[in-house]
Parts: structure tokens; C-alpha cells; sequence
């Protein structure tokens, strides 16, 4: 029961954090901002695994995994974005195809919950990295989700 606790807050270091990534993709569209988030991404990670005292070698996981996760995250956020002027076009069509339509939601969804299962196993490997004590004070420095 510890252990899922642990777990489910090292996937809400990552999760939330490719959220806000693929809204810099989602919503500017250029490769500037998406840098700019996954700056501001490895900031946080990294303030986290200094706020926890994470050793070099930790620290070196933790973002070897990061940067794993962001590179698999950059085209499914692209093509994200790519997905909505398709749907725009598809719906404002003189004689939509209903089913094409649902096939596009089908296929790009698939996509994203793929790359969120992908980020829930690197929020495991990160738990797996840290010793009882850094994933209790992770716990005290992790912000509560907000409803």
C-alpha cells in the first residue's frame, strides 16, 4: 500500500509536467516554446532531486529517463496539434465522414495513452531510484493536486 502511494507520487512529478509540455506545443506550435517547457520540465525535476538530496548517480537516472520520456513525448505532442487542424477540416467538411472521424480520435488517442503509460513506468523507475527517506520528504515537497 506504501509502495502505490510512493509510486503515484513520482507519476505526478512527470505526468503533470508533459501536460505542460504538450500545452507549450499545443498552443504556440513552435519548436521555441516546446524547448522552453522542457526547460522549464528538467528545472523541476531537478529542483525536486536537490530538494531530496539525490545523488549524482540518481540524479543522472532520473534524467536519463527524462530525456527518454520528452524525446518519445515530442512527436505524439506535434502530432497532437497536427490532430486539431485535421478534425477542424474533417467536421467543417461539406459531407463529413463520421466514421473517418472517429478512427482520427481513435488512433491519436491510443497514441497519447501509450505515451502516458510510458510516463507512468518512468514515474516508477524514478521511485525505484529513491531510498524511503527522499520519497518522504518528495511527499513533503511536491505540491497536493488541486481538484
Amino acid at each position: 500500500m506504501k509502495t502505490t502511494k510512493y509510486t503515484l507520487l513520482a507519476a505526478l512529478v512527470v505526468v503533470p509536467l508533459l501536460g505542460a509540455s504538450g500545452a507549450a506545443y499545443a498552443r504556440w506550435g513552435r519548436s521555441n516554446h516546446g524547448e522552453r517547457a522542457e526547460r522549464f520540465i528538467k528545472w523541476q525535476i531537478n529542483d525536486m532531486l536537490s530538494e531530496i538530496d539525490a545523488s549524482d548517480e540518481q540524479s543522472a537516472a532520473v534524467n536519463a529517463m527524462l530525456d527518454d520520456l520528452l524525446a518519445k513525448a515530442k512527436p505524439v505532442l506535434e502530432e497532437h496539434r497536427n490532430t486539431r487542424g485535421e478534425f477542424r477540416e474533417m467536421v467543417l467538411s461539406d459531407e463529413p465522414d463520421r466514421e473517418a472521424l472517429h478512427r482520427l480520435i481513435d488512433e491519436r488517442s491510443s497514441r497519447f495513452v501509450k505515451l502516458m503509460h510510458e510516463a507512468a513506468d518512468a514515474a516508477l523507475d524514478v521511485n525505484e531510484t529513491l531510498s524511503s527517506e527522499q520519497r518522504e520528504e518528495l511527499r513533503e515537497v511536491l505540491p497536493r493536486p488541486r481538484h
